[in-house]
């Protein structure tokens, strides 16, 4: 928008940056990798949930971390999946990682 380009404009004149200095101060796999599903925040607490898994004579037990975002509490491995594409990531384990303990 006109407006925030000429604010744009003001400040990167203000602190004698050009648009390459910009580019490099910013890190995109921050902006596209990392962010929570529901809000695009970037703050998350890590979760340890342990399951005893009992095999015929055998049983151990398995930590499952996973990622609940700070601002609006979503954990894509224990909430209901937004859509399609959350559903299948779910599904192939991309939402959180095992650990035997």
């Amino acid at each position: 928008m006109k407006n925030s380009l000429e604010l744009i404009e003001r400040e990167k004149e203000g602190r004698n940056l050009t648009d390459g200095e910009i580019k490099t101060k910013i890190d995109y796999s921050v902006i596209y990798n990392d962010r929570c599903l529901r809000c695009q925040s970037n703050n998350f607490q890590s979760i340890v949930d342990s399951k005893l898994k009992i095999h015929s004579y055998t049983a151990y037990e398995v930590e499952y971390h996973s990622r609940k975002c700070r601002i609006c509490g979503y954990n894509a491995f224990k909430d209901k999946p937004l859509n399609f594409r959350i559903r299948f990531n779910k599904w192939i384990g991309k939402y959180y990682w095992k650990k035997l303990k």
